[in-house]
């Protein structure tokens, strides 16, 4: 008999591909789902940012109120407003640990703070003030209206309110508050999702929006870039804190000191450009210093790929499952 005159029965019985017995289903597992993209991205952080504007206006209407029924003026109290720092950030802290799943503790992350990091934080800071008090002379210089708004903070912290709830506010409150938010919490978003370079930009630009004070851009975005690096390659905010924190101690010490109504620095171009090339030489060596710091902690095992490993950096990158 030839095989096409077999049975089909005969001719699958006898297939080498195909077995005698029945064909089981073969099961395959579906593909996982793409893990979820860090938090917050940059409309996030948008977001985020208009909140912990917005909340501040909101904690101060009823010290607007008062002010304007009694005539009294609590709302340029510095307490009242380092009050509505803390609830500002407070509040954008809150989202974040809930939408990361982390408690307050892991979101600020560890104090690292290495000793060897203090001597370049101080320069970098001394090298900033001269960069950016040129820089923003010569904005207020070319643009006259925009000094407005810093005079009348300058008004507000100098003259009312103690002395001592101006500098709790310039020189703690705001430091602590800014940099975890725009640190510690932007830039955790951030850089995970557009790397150092394109994470570290979109920080400072956050940054200087976030001060609402055209003059102050220039250190708001120099103060960004270079406390983000820190935080970067450290995984800790506090470097940023420290360096925030001189930053603003020395503003506000010589807005006390200055006599008030004081006449406005006559123009000396050929000064100003030594101030600002000196300050320039010292910032860049301050940066130097700080790259030799992280060579020799990497070195030593104690950070690697751009953030520190020991010990763990803290904020989770994304909600666990």
């Amino acid at each position: 008999m030839s095989p096409n005159d077999l049975p089909i029965s005969d001719l699958v019985s006898q297939s080498p591909v195909l077995p005698s017995a029945s064909v089981q289903a073969v099961e395959v597992d579906a593909p996982a789902p793409p893990p979820p993209k860090p938090f917050p991205g940059l409309w996030q952080s948008l977001g985020l940012l208009f909140l912990y504007s917005a909340t501040q206006g909101v904690v101060m209407v009823p010290a607007i109120v008062l002010d304007l029924v009694f005539h009294t003026h609590i709302m340029t109290n510095p307490l009242v407003l380092a009050i509505a720092t803390l609830a500002s950030a407070a509040l954008v802290a809150t989202i974040t640990c809930i939408q990361l799943r982390c408690s307050f503790l892991e979101l600020i992350g560890p104090f690292r703070l290495p000793v060897r990091m203090l001597g370049p934080i101080v320069v970098t800071v001394i090298g900033q003030l001269f960069v950016v008090a040129i820089i923003s002379l010569w904005i207020v210089r070319l643009f006259p209206a925009l000094n407005a708004s810093s005079e009348r903070l300058e008004e507000l912290l100098g003259s009312s309110g103690p002395k001592w709830a101006a500098f709790l506010l310039v020189a703690v409150v705001a430091p602590l508050c800014e940099e975890l938010v725009f640190r510690r919490i932007f830039l955790g978003g951030m850089i995970p999702r557009f790397g150092m370079r394109y994470g570290l930009a979109f920080g400072a630009i956050l940054f200087a929006i976030g001060h609402m004070n055209p003059v102050q851009a220039s250190v708001a975005i120099s103060m960004g870039l270079i406390n983000g690096w820190w935080f970067a390659r450290l995984g800790s905010m506090w470097p940023g804190v420290l360096a925030h924190s001189v930053n603003n101690s020395f503003s506000i010490l010589v807005l006390f000191l200055q006599a008030p109504h004081a006449p406005a620095p006559t123009a000396h171009l050929g000064a100003e450009i030594g101030i600002l090339c000196g300050g320039a030489v010292i910032l860049t060596s301050a940066i130097l210093a700080s790259k030799r710091v992280f060579a020799a902690l990497d070195a030593e095992g104690r950070i690697a790929g751009g953030t520190a490993v020991d010990p763990d950096p803290g904020l989770p990158v994304n909600p666990p499952e």
